[in-house]
């Protein structure tokens, strides 16, 4: 296999983000099991794809950020509405601090990732 994927191919890639089996993604895109196992062991049908799956998880991440500001807002007023239990107001606030945490860790990570790649010449 050389060059670009055949349209089988492009449609057993998405059939195995959606489907449990492999043997249930070869029947969807109207292939034997045989030969998806033996796609999938070519580097190139490999690589095409976890691309796709990272375009896809790519985009759920891009989802739960466009949405963040709100879940943010809505943790807030449960920590601070005197009316909630005391328990709904310790989880809000630990899952506040818990996401601020976080977020400053990949942060830090990614700073050191990138002064790293910056010293080995690979930086982008």
């Amino acid at each position: 296999m050389s060059g670009e994927l055949t349209p089988k191919q492009r449609s057993l890639i998405r059939h195995l983000l959606q489907a449990p089996t492999v043997s249930e993604a070869a029947q969807l895109a109207g292939i034997s099991e045989a030969t998806a196992f033996r796609w999938i062991k070519r580097d190139e049908f490999r690589q095409a794809y976890q691309d796709a799956g990272r375009r896809i998880f790519d985009r759920a991440i891009s989802q739960l950020q466009a949405s963040i500001t709100k879940v943010r807002s809505i943790l807030l007023a449960i920590a601070e509405d005197g009316d909630v239990s005391a328990t709904a107001r310790i989880a809000a606030c630990s899952k506040l601090i818990e996401s601020a945490l976080r977020g400053t860790e990949l942060q830090d990570i990614e700073a050191r990732l990138e002064a790293l790649e910056e010293a080995c010449g690979l930086a982008q």
